[in-house]
């Protein structure tokens, strides 16, 4: 049984987003591993920005940051 793990910021545009995400990696998944769709679990963790980090900052500060460059 295929379990994935999907980690995202919040928020995802709507409900219909999160929708086809777990319609097309499902689908991804069963065609890769030659698997019924019935097997496939899919977990969303969706993380604040401020517990995410790259480089040493969080994607908030990195975000802000960006947003101010432009």
């Amino acid at each position: 049984m295929p379990l994935v793990h999907i980690y995202v910021t919040p928020p995802l545009e709507d409900e219909g987003q999160r929708k086809e995400l777990f319609r097309s990696v499902t689908e991804a998944i069963s065609k890769s591993l030659e698997k019924p769709p019935e097997q496939t679990r899919i977990l969303l963790h969706e993380l604040p920005e401020t517990d995410w980090s790259v480089a040493g900052e969080t994607v908030d500060v990195r975000r802000r940051a960006s947003k101010a460059r432009k």
